[in-house]
């Protein structure tokens, strides 16, 4: 069972600076093989979210 826990000021001031940090603020648009297109909406499917929030992390997470 999941038990909540009230953050510290100092742990909020961190998310919400980290969400600033990722605020999604330019638009790509790229031409992808649909072979891999496909499998990376099959992968995010998997996973629960949209294609194109996984293809923002991956961006991301490759980038940094």
């Amino acid at each position: 069972m999941c038990e909540f826990r009230r953050g510290t000021q100092e742990e909020f001031n961190l998310i919400a600076e980290e969400l600033a940090r990722r605020k999604k603020d330019a638009v790509l648009n790229i031409r992808v093989n649909s072979y891999d297109l496909e499998c990376l909406k099959k992968k995010a499917k998997k996973m629960g979210i949209p294609y194109q929030t996984f293809v923002s992390e991956l961006i991301h997470r490759y980038s940094v």
